[in-house]
């Protein structure tokens, strides 16, 4: 009733002044009709009135955005500052369309741009938390990790909000600082006890630190206030899986993928669970299905190369390690599997070059255990 109410505005198609269209727009964008609020916007900017074409331009830039156009939509916010009446009391909002300019750019991975646009927000409005929170988001991109810590210490102290809290505890994990990681969440839910995904990471810390209990609480906890968090879901199908409860593990996976048809991290690992289990045309279905989501994630190549490899499909294995290795050149693993593989050949010399770069990854990444076996085994090649 409520919506029907809303939508239920009759505007005219003759002599609607664009402060109508404008309230039209705006409402059908909060009811996500995207489409109808871009054709009622057009109205709007058809009139040209100077006083207010600037917001309909917005609006539009916004609901093109949503649709996931980002061209045309860096194209409305552009013409929004255009527009825009050089006014004091607009300050706030031409920095507000500045920050959502620097998002799409970050949507375009122009990351050095969207970190101009949003500097140009922070210079125009310097007390506005959440531009030193984008400019956080976009620093994490560039990985300028210092740089971040400071923008979102910044909109911290502006505002102590459980997301910047939250998003503070993610670089610090990034960075290993696990301490100061597990205080920033535990303050994101503080802040805001129902707060799923600082559940969500809380979870994914106490899980690398082996503390399962507190980890498997953590996930319940972000399921049991987001039913349709695919993440949670994800998380602790991994949690299953590392202790062995195959069948948890299983039909969290597939709750994922259920609620987010897309995510591709959850079609591999549930590749490798089925691969685990020798039903391996599923596990190659849902490595290939990884891969056509995220052609870019080298994880499902080496993985489906080496399903391949214990398949004795030698050229199909060889090709998807390559592949591994090219979208990343410091993929250890990859490199360790491409030199049993050239082993498996008797091609020896390929064998020893691979492994001894696998063995100097390893090490860098400080994973000594898989660094010795791959030393054991050049060993036994005699390199």
């Amino acid at each position: 009733e409520i919506i029907q109410a809303i939508t239920g505005v009759i505007v005219p198609n003759t002599n609607a002044t664009a402060d109508i269209w404008i309230e039209r727009g705006g409402q059908l964008w909060r009811l996500r009709r995207h489409e109808e609020a871009i054709k009622a916007f057009d109205e709007a900017i058809k009139q040209n009135d100077p006083k207010n074409v600037y917001l309909a331009w917005y609006g539009k830039g916004l609901a093109l955005g949503n649709l996931g156009k980002a061209q045309p939509a860096m194209e409305a916010f552009q013409q929004a500052i255009n527009t825009l009446p050089k006014r004091e009391d607009l300050k706030n909002f031409h920095s507000s369309i500045l920050q959502q300019q620097s998002v799409v750019y970050s949507y375009l991975e122009n990351y050095e741009q969207a970190l101009t646009v949003i500097n140009q927000a922070i210079s125009l409005v310097p007390n506005n938390p959440n531009h030193y929170n984008e400019k956080w988001s976009v620093l994490s991109e560039l990985k300028r990790y210092d740089e971040g810590l400071a923008a979102i210490t910044q909109a911290i102290t502006l505002a102590p909000r459980a997301l910047w809290y939250l998003n503070r505890g993610i670089l610090y994990y990034n960075q290993q600082k696990y301490e100061l990681a597990l205080a920033d969440f535990n303050k994101a839910i503080e802040l805001n006890p129902n707060f799923a995904m600082a559940y969500n990471n809380r979870g994914t810390l106490y899980d690398d630190q082996q503390k399962y209990e507190l980890a498997l609480a953590d996930y319940n906890q972000a399921i049991e206030l987001n039913r349709n968090n695919a993440q949670a879901y994800y998380n602790r199908g991994n949690l299953y899986y590392d202790l062995q409860k195959y069948d948890l593990a299983l039909s969290d996976y597939n709750k994922a993928i259920e609620i987010n048809g897309n995510y591709a991290m959850a079609y591999n690992n549930r590749g490798l669970l089925y691969q685990d289990q020798k039903k391996y045309q599923l596990a190659l279905a849902d490595y290939n299905k990884a891969i056509e989501l995220d052609s870019k994630l080298a994880l499902a190549y080496n993985n489906r190369g080496n399903l391949y490899f214990a398949q004795q499909k030698y050229k199909l294995a060889l090709a998807d390690y390559e592949e591994a290795i090219k979208i990343n050149p410091n993929f250890a693993e990859a490199y360790a599997n491409r030199g049993l593989l050239y082993a498996e050949l008797k091609q020896t010399k390929k064998a020893k070059i691979d492994l001894q770069q696998a063995a100097i990854l390893f090490r860098q990444q400080n994973n000594m255990a898989a660094y010795e076996k791959v030393m054991q085994f050049l060993q036994i090649l005699g390199g």
